[in-house]
């Protein structure tokens, strides 16, 4: 949940995120990694190594503004 809402304000790098929750980057990347397998989340820069920018799909959009 704490990774959809920092999604929500646009695209994001996994630092950021891991930053803004205060969780360790590796909770952070199987957090992102189970969301865009489940259709919530898509990565932007797939060829990059580091740096890569996820947002958050419709899909992801519709379920947080529901929870909220």
């Amino acid at each position: 949940m704490n990774v959809l809402n920092a999604l929500s304000y646009g695209p994001v790098t996994p630092g950021a995120i891991s930053s803004v929750v205060r969780k360790p980057p590796s909770h952070v990347s199987n957090a992102l990694r189970e969301l865009v397998e489940e259709g919530l989340v898509v990565c932007r820069t797939p060829e990059l190594r580091k740096g890569r920018l996820y947002e958050l799909t419709e899909l992801g959009r519709r379920i947080l503004a529901s929870i909220d």
